[in-house]
């Protein structure tokens, strides 16, 4: 009998701890030792594990804790090995030196709210950057009820919190999978924002990167032969990571333990798999496909509850990941490399038509796999963690720089210059994702240095007090209204009028049965007139400037202010 690898890692029992290790391909013969800040790491006073051939784990307990924290690490000792301190690929705590940790008595528990999830069509997402939002998970939960709530939000993809390699500058390399990271958080503060996003109906989804792993990760220090490290690969050329090996049974067996280890125990509503790019294989159906059929069978099919299952950073396997498998999610990166060259470049492409329809991308409506459909989209953002704020590109202000030395967009004279691409956001098809910030005029500057780039830039909360913040905000909330006033904005229809790259204006239709919205938008810096089709004559409205107009003969002459838009609906 092998035991669930959730159910190892040390456990708490009033004032003894008792700590079950799986170590595959490890002699049976190896000593085992437990070391930390109960022994001040010293290995003659640390605990020796005996090895149960019946469960298949190595196992010991520590008695007479007093109350604290405790780091601790493994040891393993063979004739021909002495480990390194290793970490446990298993710990549910991290400590604040990053390694694993225990706590006596164990964390206070959190009663978990039930939740049913949105529509994956009606979803209005928020990206949250956990080192620039609001720090940690106690930040998030402040913000959850009288800002996001208010803002219209129903969905949060929180960036990586899984504890990572604190060592490594620019990237968050996962060491315990099992474990929120110490600098967000506990897992009961970790229950606590969950539950508080739960309850404001806004599902949680989390990022979380497969592809790689630290050097410092368990499974690489505790083995002397790199072939026999499970469910490891080839290291990466820095030398900084270990790519995961997918052709590995263990890899497959790991992942799924901790992804039924965060739906289960903190109640998420879904993952959005990081550089999906690295671990997608076009022709193997046990490696990262079976993860996620196993995911949706286990959510959907036994238990009767949606799941979303995102592809992040899917490269150019992205229709692929969409049209084949179980992900009903993938990100739109041609979308967000259109919107950035736009702005760069001042000018509406021609074939921004198809950009903004993932139909015609080639992104299937539905994935039919067996028995099996699964409604998809894509994930729209037009900022991201890579790449400057769309106002850095409308222009930098002049002798302005943030804390540490870097040039600043000019929010004061081209905040308002963004809302034709929040328009396209909205109303493309797809789902709109608001990136850290971007909703309040947030307008950071990014070095070309990639360590440079990574480093925290904590969002402009002022911004949320002055005229730029405060119409953005809107703009952002009335949109949000507007994608969940009209179910024709939500669905995949769309329907293409024209496009004119020198007057720089697209227009174009969402519709379903009997609701049509007529949409126009201007990405140029004048105002034009433009003749507009409609479906039908009659009254009309405008939505953000609420104005009614009259349709003869199923079209108008509408002025379409600069950098702005229109959209009309018939009650």
């Amino acid at each position: 009998m092998k035991y669930e690898l959730t159910d190892l890692g040390p456990k708490i029992r009033g004032d003894s701890v008792h700590f079950k290790i799986q170590l595959p391909r490890i002699d049976k013969e190896a000593r085992v030792l437990v070391i930390g800040s109960f022994c001040d790491w010293e290995p003659e006073n640390g605990l020796a594990l005996r090895y149960d051939s019946e469960k298949d784990v190595w196992k010991g307990v520590l008695e007479d804790f007093d109350e604290g924290e405790f780091e601790y690490a493994y040891l393993i000792k063979t004739d021909t090995w002495y480990s390194n301190p290793s970490l446990d690929p298993y710990a549910k705590m991290t400590g604040k030196n990053g390694y694993s940790c225990f706590s006596v008595p164990s964390q206070k528990p959190a009663r978990l709210d039930s939740f049913r999830v949105p529509d994956i069509k009606d979803l209005n997402l928020y990206y949250v950057n956990l080192d620039d939002f609001n720090k940690n998970f106690e930040g998030v939960k402040n913000r959850v009820r009288y800002y996001f709530s208010q803002l219209g939000i129903n969905g949060i993809i929180f960036s990586p919190w899984v504890g990572f390699d604190h060592d490594v500058v620019g990237e968050r390399i996962p060491t315990h999978f099992f474990a929120p990271d110490s600098t967000y958080g506990t897992s009961y503060d970790l229950k606590v924002m969950v539950n508080e996003c739960h309850r404001a109906g806004i599902a949680v989804i989390m990022d979380i990167d497969f592809s790689a792993v630290s050097t410092r990760f368990g499974f690489n220090t505790m083995y002397p032969l790199f072939e026999n490290k499970p469910m490891l690969g080839r290291m990466d050329e820095t030398g900084k990571k270990i790519y995961m090996d997918f052709k590995d049974e263990m890899a497959i067996e790991f992942v799924n333990s901790v992804c039924r280890f965060w739906l289960d125990e903190f109640n998420v509503d879904g993952f959005r798999f990081l550089n999906t790019n690295e671990i997608w294989d076009t022709t193997d159906e046990s490696g990262f496909r079976s993860i996620l059929k196993k995911l949706y069978n286990r959510r959907t099919k036994d238990q009767g509850e949606q799941i979303y299952l995102f592809a992040g950073n899917p490269g150019h396997y992205a229709r692929e990941i969409l049209n084949d498998s179980y992900a009903n999610g993938v990100d739109n990166t041609i979308f967000t490399s259109y919107i950035h060259r736009m702005a760069e470049n001042r000018t509406l492409p021609s074939d921004f038509r198809k950009i903004i329809d993932i139909n015609q991308e080639g992104f299937s409506e539905e994935s039919k796999i067996g028995e099996d459909t699964m409604e998809n989209t894509a994930l729209n953002f037009i900022e991201d963690d890579w790449h400057h704020s769309l106002i850095v590109k409308m222009g930098q202000a002049a002798g302005e720089f943030d804390r540490r030395g870097y040039p600043v967009g000019d929010r004061k004279n081209h905040w308002w210059k963004m809302k034709p691409y929040i328009i396209a956001m909205y109303l493309s098809n797809g789902i709109p994702v608001i990136h850290n910030g971007q909703e309040i005029g947030e307008n950071r500057y990014l070095p070309d240095d990639e360590l440079k780039k990574a480093i925290p830039r904590p969002i402009s909360w002022h911004f949320l007090a002055d005229f730029a913040g405060k119409d953005m905000y809107r703009f952002h909330q009335k949109l949000i209204h507007v994608r969940d006033k009209f179910k024709a904005i939500r669905g995949r229809n769309f329907f293409h009028y024209f496009t004119d790259p020198s007057s720089q204006i697209i227009v174009f239709k969402r519709y379903l049965d009997d609701e049509s919205i007529i949409v126009a938008i201007n990405f140029s810096n004048e105002s034009n007139d433009v003749v507009i089709p409609f479906p039908s004559d009659g009254i009309w409205h405008e939505y953000l400037d609420d104005f009614p107009i009259k349709v003869k003969n199923r079209q108008a002459l509408i002025k379409v202010p600069a950098r702005y838009g229109r959209i009309f609906y018939r009650d």
